[in-house]
């Protein structure tokens, strides 16, 4: 607002500030190019966010929601006939085969199911005979065939080895020895008189609670005359929602990050830039200009750039969203990221200018006869009292050097930043075991796991014996093997779950296992007594940190309370809750559960051996090992995984994770040598007059090189040894952080010493290319030139 008797130079002010940005445009280039890359990399990260989230809701809502198997093609086309679904398809399933020592999974997917449940796209032609076949790439890789169709495989299909054709290939990459294979409506039709299972979407289910859609579709199979225990509800869509989406604060949470790395440098550049005009100012000043008037036009100039470089930067993200996820941009969640990003680059500008402002506002008139615009400071460092000391390079180096320590210490404290988030992850790569990673999470820390994974038939296979205690000691026999572990199950129905038809694992524990609770610590209330449990019909309960027995389940149960089980043959027994226990790692899949081992005689009389988890301990894995352990158990219907499959998997996954967070540290590594730069090229531009000065009386230009190259390699010296110092503290500490956390196995700290080499590679390849600039931009002028007071 301007008062009636106030005159109004904002017009003025206006022009001022056009023409400093005119006259500045190196430093209005480094600028707009931090801001609108701190924008970028903030944008990147929440528009990625939101994007992934989308995808996932999009997959989610994707899912079929629910399905019934043993079908006839009359049944699938009257249920279609019905008009209630919206998305649907059929599948026939050819179970489990073996061929070398890989797992294979057969299906016969229509085209309706291929789309609902996303298969990868296919080369060449999906299966249309019964002898032609569609296997995964990996496989074809895996065995060194040919990577192409119309090859011959021969398979076991269930009725005797047979020659199929390879009509398609599908692309999925897969290094694990667990395959899916593709298999003809024609031969699946051969699998009985009601080989088929629909899934399906029901029109309008998005809309519905997911409660008031399961009650809708349970009542339409009442309508179609389909029994209840061929049913089932796709778990993914109804129950795992909520896990699968997460929260927005890391999103918040890096774009701070970033900001406050960008802010760093933002106000060294308006620091350096307002140094360098105090001359200008202090003119305006003689001329009647008054403080206010100074900081507007300065405010004028940090809106300027702010205008250019945030939408530069939305733009660039938004470009690179596009791109990488195409289709699964949300304007409402990108909006609210975008305010946001805008709100905080504005607040963090603002703040990193606010010295910047101060200075430009208490500037003095006196200022506008110095010849030189550090001359102030430099008066105030130099007079020290100290008598005077001989010159050299070396000296006048270091004493450039310290010259302005704040705007030293900001450079230094961004490259510093750099080398210690460096440190910590290279810390971190450096110090995980793969193999140990992989052993803490691979049952009980063996080479092999043998499991029967498929409730539906794991009775069947138990009463088989198909893992009893004979086949346990074949596999003790095996060359190699030290010693084998093993682990009980089965499947129930629990009356009280809020879910009819959830399927819940008990675990049968041996009484050595149930004191294993104990010896480790895992009992959380009550007691895991074996005989205390056998006389009283007591049952424990699993409850882990996550407590996914409440959070998928819905089933909240107290010391005291009644459990009844019902077995899939249909024996119930009512226990009662005795003890809460921790999950118990090597057990297999997660048992929400357990009972003595004796029990589960009970629930499914008939079987002697409930073993359905086996853990195989090995001196030395081998290829001949494997093959030996997958010819001993060729049964399809037990899965063998081995510990180097996931090991493989597990190095990829790292792998990827690394460069997501190297990439990170990238971009803010590139800030830092954007202030760095920033700094080192504003020395040379603020004291041509001194270099001048020092050639006029005797310095060679021999010598100033020298001189301008120690000046840089104090920045890098010092940037080193506070990585090596503090980086290797913080990385030591990152370390001893996730081993207490107990997420990525046994780590033992190793010093990066390949990544902290790379790391000062980088600075060195900088002052390299930044030498030959900075005497090659020295020259351009004589030494008369240089010398004489630039107006």
């Amino acid at each position: 607002m301007v008062w009636p008797f106030e005159n109004n130079t904002k017009k003025m002010e206006k022009r001022l500030a056009k023409r400093s940005l005119a006259a500045d445009r190196g430093r209005n280039m480094v600028a707009v190019f931090t801001i609108g890359l701190a924008v970028c990399l903030m944008a990147s990260v929440a528009f990625i966010y939101s994007a992934m989230h989308e995808s996932t809701v999009a997959r989610l809502r994707g899912q079929y929601q629910s399905g019934c198997s043993e079908l006839s093609y009359e049944d699938i086309e009257r249920l279609a006939a019905s008009g209630r679904f919206e998305s649907w398809g059929y599948e026939g399933d050819g179970g489990n085969i073996r061929y070398a020592d890989t797992s294979i999974t057969v299906h016969f997917y229509d085209e309706g199911m291929r789309e609902l449940m996303r298969v990868e796209p296919i080369t060449g032609a999906y299966p249309k005979k019964e002898n032609e076949i569609c296997v995964e790439r990996g496989m074809l890789r895996y065995l060194n065939m040919p990577e192409e169709t119309g090859q011959s495989l021969r398979l076991d299909m269930g009725d005797g080895e047979q020659e199929y054709i390879i009509s398609g290939i599908l692309e999925k990459e897969n290094t694990s020895r667990q395959y899916d294979l593709y298999i003809s409506e024609a031969l699946a039709a051969k699998g009985g008189e009601k080989p088929f299972t629909i899934r399906f979407r029901m029109k309008g289910g998005d809309m519905e609670q997911p409660e008031h859609l399961r009650t809708e579709i349970k009542l339409f199979y009442e309508e179609m005359g389909i029994p209840e225990r061929v049913t089932f509800y796709s778990s993914t869509y109804f129950d795992l929602n909520d896990i699968y989406l997460g929260s927005d604060m890391p999103v918040y949470g890096v774009a701070l990050l970033i900001a406050v790395v960008c802010a760093v440098v933002i106000y060294n550049i308006f620091y350096i830039s307002v140094m360098g005009k105090l001359r200008e100012y202090g003119r305006l000043k003689v001329i009647g200009t008054t403080p206010r008037q100074l900081r507007r036009v300065v405010k004028y100039e940090r809106r300027a750039l702010m205008c250019v470089g945030i939408p530069a930067g939305m733009i660039g993200a938004a470009l690179l969203v596009t791109v990488l996820y195409p289709g699964y941009w949300n304007w409402t969640r990108n909006l609210q990221y975008a305010a946001f990003i805008i709100a905080i680059t504005v607040i963090m500008v603002m703040a990193a200018t606010r010295k910047p402002l101060q200075l430009t506002g208490k500037v003095s008139a006196i200022e506008a006869v110095r010849s030189n615009a550090y001359q102030a400071v430099s008066e105030r460092h130099f007079r020290t009292g100290k008598p005077s000391q001989p010159l050299s390079v070396f000296r006048l180096a270091c004493m450039n050097f310290t010259r302005n320590k704040r705007k030293t210490a900001l450079t230094l404290i961004s490259l510093g930043l750099t080398g210690v988030l460096t440190a910590c992850i290279s810390s971190y790569a450096a110090s995980v075991d793969v193999e140990e990673l992989c052993r803490s999470g691979f049952g009980d820390g063996g080479d092999y796991i043998v499991d029967v994974e498929d409730y539906s038939t794991s009775p069947v296979v138990q009463r088989d014996g198909l893992l009893n205690r004979q086949m346990r000691e074949k596999m003790l026999d095996l060359p190699g093997v030290d010693y084998v572990t093993s682990w009980s199950r089965v499947d129930c129905k629990v009356a009280q779950s809020p879910d009819d038809e959830s399927i819940y694992i008990v675990g049968g524990y041996t009484r050595e296992q149930m004191e294993g609770y104990g010896e480790n610590d895992e009992i959380l209330e009550g007691d895991a007594d074996y005989d205390a449990l056998l006389e009283n019909d007591g049952i424990l309960v699993t409850r882990d940190g996550e407590n996914l027995l409440e959070k998928l389940y819905h089933l909240k149960l107290s010391m005291g309370d009644t459990v009844t089980l019902q077995s899939m043959e249909g024996v119930s027994k009512d226990y009662t809750v005795m003890g809460i226990v921790d999950y118990r790692k090597g057990s297999g899949t997660y048992a929400s559960f357990v009972l003595p081992e004796e029990e589960l005689g009970t629930l499914y009389p008939g079987i002697e051996d409930f073993t359905s988890f086996v853990n195989i301990h090995v001196t030395q894995a081998s290829d001949e090992q494997r093959q030996a352990l997958y010819k001993l158990v060729d049964d399809p219907r037990a899965v063998i995984m081995a510990l180097t499959d996931m090991m493989e998997l597990t190095e990829t996954s790292l792998r990827n994770t690394l460069l997501l967070m190297y990439g990170m540290v990238g971009f803010i590594g590139l800030f830092a040598l954007v202030n760095l730069i920033n700094t080192l090229m504003t020395n040379l531009l603020t004291r041509q007059q001194e270099f001048g000065i020092f050639q006029a009386v005797g310095m060679t230009d021999g010598q100033l090189s020298r001189m301008i190259s120690t000046e840089c390699l104090c920045y890098m010296g010092v940037t080193v040894l506070f990585t090596i110092s503090i980086g290797t503290l913080c990385g030591m500490g990152t370390v001893q952080l996730f081993k207490k956390m107990d997420l990525f196995g046994k780590l033992t700290y190793h010093f990066p010493a390949a990544a902290m080499l790379i790391f000062a590679g980088v600075l060195f390849a900088v002052y390299l290319l930044f030498i030959p600039v900075a005497i090659r931009f020295l020259h351009r002028q004589t030494v008369i030139e240089r010398i004489k007071v630039i107006d």
